[in-house]
């Protein structure tokens, strides 16, 4: 609660009462007015800068703050969700990975067995397939409601409007241009399974973007896995890179 006497001091400060009291006011928003396909296009459009090419990454984990393992990967992904991750280096180099709305299959090298996985499986450390590929939250997520954390930031909760691994999301986003900071990600059951982080290094065709994300789980700040995006190539994609062979 703001006491009579710290109003009474801040009285002297006009700006800042202004913005202490719209602040207040302004805490928890109407969503009457609010295009909830629109933010989230905008949060998703910081995190990959186009609908259809490839990304090279990095996933290196860490336990007790000491890399325990990592891989290089080659992401391919289309207009449909679709994606192919490839791993380029460690012990799994030639193995790839199909996801599809409908279905997550591994291919072993120099094998024609087809193993079936699902979106919460770990690709390494707190990393499932999920998180790697399932980017885009407008198509899969409504905002359920609005929140001013402080003068710059936004909490947005966000439901998934299909089946999916992650029932529920809270992200904290910068309130001007939506660039996202954190995440919660939860489980139907309501427990919270996993924390996300977001930080920005580099521009992709003008914009500012994500290059590195973050997984914890259960809040251990020195057991983290860590994906960095190393380049970006917008480019069409063949049809036939995402079929089952």
């Amino acid at each position: 609660m703001i006491s009579a006497n710290y109003v009474k001091h801040l009285l002297h400060y006009p700006v800042v009462i202004t913005l202490l009291f719209s602040f207040v006011s302004s805490n928890a928003l109407s969503l009457d007015d609010i295009d909830s396909n629109k933010i989230l296009t905008k949060v998703d459009s910081y995190r990959v800068p186009f609908d259809e090419g490839q990304i090279y990454a990095r996933l290196i984990e860490f336990k007790n703050d000491k890399i325990s393992s990592q891989s290089k990967l080659l992401v391919s992904f289309n207009k449909n969700n679709d994606s192919l991750i490839q791993f380029l280096n460690t012990s799994k180099k030639g193995q790839k990975v199909l996801l599809t709305n409908k279905k997550i299959l591994l291919f072993l090298p120099r094998s024609r067995r087809i193993i079936r996985l699902t979106p919460l499986q770990r690709i390494m450390g707190q990393a499932s397939y999920g998180d790697i590929v399932r980017s885009n939250w407008a198509d899969n997520y409504y905002i359920k409601s609005i929140k001013n954390t402080s003068i710059s930031e936004q909490k947005l909760e966000l439901v998934a409007n299909k089946n999916l691994e992650y029932d529920r999301i809270n992200v904290w986003v910068k309130r001007k241009d939506k660039i996202p900071i954190k995440a919660d990600l939860f489980l139907k059951s309501g427990k919270l399974f996993k924390s996300i982080k977001f930080e920005f290094a580099q521009e992709v065709n003008g914009n500012k973007n994500i290059n590195k994300i973050t997984f914890f789980e259960n809040r251990k700040i020195n057991d983290k896995t860590i994906l960095f995006f190393d380049k970006f190539i917008q480019k069409k994609i063949n049809d036939s890179v995402f079929r089952e062979r």
